[in-house]
């Protein structure tokens, strides 16, 4: 197999090893339920990096928050490292530093955008609480609850969704788009 394909399943891979980091690092900040098949899968793939880095990485209040953050921006910059050699460009500290934070950003903007969407169509499907809904309302429920004391109920519907759902897509299409062209600049 030629090089580069190697490279690039490799880096693939990467890219998508760091989607379940950062999926790993938003449910330990939100407190998600880690007590079903799918938070044990994310568990799982990641306790092994994360148990060595609870080694060298401190607990803040008494919580392994930090951990889960370090694996995906680890497993990010390696990705990010990967594809900016693999694009022609010369390793620019500067710029890594800049494009790692804006990746993680876009992933975890995008998680948030599919288990908002999930959420509302749990919501409208499924009259009880399950282990799979519970992990999207406890996941989800920080992002949703500042959102709904800017909009109420209305008649028995909730809008807030709407609203998380605008202002994610504008922190990705304005935050993250603005880090990424940061990014690029620097690398020429």
């Amino acid at each position: 197999m030629d090089l580069s394909i190697s490279l690039n399943f490799l880096r693939i891979l990467l890219e998508v090893y760091a989607f379940v980091a950062v999926m790993r690092a938003l449910m330990q900040y939100t407190d998600a339920d880690f007590h079903n098949p799918f938070s044990q899968f994310i568990d799982r793939a990641t306790s092994g990096p994360i148990r060595a880095l609870r080694k060298l990485v401190p607990r803040i209040s008494g919580k392994d928050l930090l951990s889960p953050l370090v694996l995906a921006l680890v497993v990010i910059a390696i990705e990010r490292l990967m594809f900016i050699n693999a694009q022609g460009f010369s390793d620019n500290g500067l710029a890594l530093l800049i494009l790692t934070p804006a990746k993680f950003l876009d992933h975890a903007i995008t998680i948030f955008i599919f288990a908002v969407l999930i959420r509302v169509v749990i919501s409208w499907v499924i009259p009880r609480i399950t282990p799979f809904t519970r992990l999207i309302l406890t996941f989800t429920e920080p992002i949703m609850r500042p959102a709904r004391r800017i909009i109420p109920t209305f008649a028995g519907l909730d809008f807030s969704p709407i609203l998380v759902l605008i202002l994610l897509e504008l922190a990705n299409s304005i935050g993250v788009a603005f880090l990424e062209s940061l990014g690029y600049q620097m690398l020429g």
